[in-house]
């Protein structure tokens, strides 16, 4: 997926990579966890710092939805929202 929406004046906003950007920094911590003995404080704390990357990334995300429908709403008095594929399974020749 390119493009996360398009516009009837043909303006796009593409898609943010925001666990792609993270990719690294996640894979890094995950070495550090698995470094660890399981059930040990230290294990408890690497484990902890993963799940806060990926929280950190889910609200990166929930961040960028609320802020294009925002932008969306001020700027257009009617939303209509379109399933891309359907659109694409009617063109298609059996």
């Amino acid at each position: 997926m390119k493009e996360f929406l398009t516009t009837n004046t043909g303006e796009t906003v593409s898609v943010p990579n925001f666990y792609r950007k993270s990719q690294s920094n996640l894979a890094r911590k995950q070495r550090k966890v698995s470094r660890k003995e399981i059930g040990s404080n230290n294990w408890k704390k690497a484990q902890n710092k993963v799940a806060k990357l990926h929280q950190h990334i889910a609200r990166q995300r929930e961040d960028f939805h609320y802020k294009t429908a925002h932008k969306l709403v001020k700027e257009y008095d009617l939303i209509a929202v379109v399933d891309a594929e359907r659109r694409a399974e009617g063109r298609t020749q059996h």
